[in-house]
């Protein structure tokens, strides 16, 4: 699940679940435009891997055209709830939930607009 911030969103991040970092990491240089998947892969990005109570998730923060700093408010080892602040991506960037297609699905669908600690974005199977 993708999610864009356009310049007129707010860029924290939350956590989608209850759970506890396992992994964080610092990857990729580029800035592509945040939207342009294709293109924005080798974008500066902070992976947050997480276990939960139904396996694991990844949310990664992406920086796009014109953010170019992302800042991460948690580290390996913390617990964190659902809606707890990860991290911040400044204007303009992406947001995915990577999550194994066997253990949830999507509540959303493409082009609907989300609103940080309010949309549920997936449902546990």
């Amino acid at each position: 699940i993708s999610i864009f911030l356009s310049l007129f969103n707010v860029h924290v991040n939350r956590s989608p679940v209850d759970g506890e970092i396992e992994t964080v990491r610092e990857l990729g240089e580029g800035f592509a435009p945040a939207m342009q998947f294709d293109r924005s892969h080798g974008n500066r990005r902070r992976e947050i891997g997480m276990a939960t109570e139904h396996g694991p998730i990844v949310v990664v923060q992406v920086a796009g055209l014109l953010a170019r700093r992302i800042v991460g408010w948690v580290g390996p080892g913390q617990p964190v709830a659902a809606g707890q602040k990860l991290g911040m991506i400044t204007f303009g960037s992406r947001t995915d939930l990577l999550v194994p297609n066997d253990v949830a699905v999507p509540f959303v669908s493409v082009g609907e607009r989300v609103v940080g600690g309010r949309t549920a974005i997936a449902r546990w199977l």
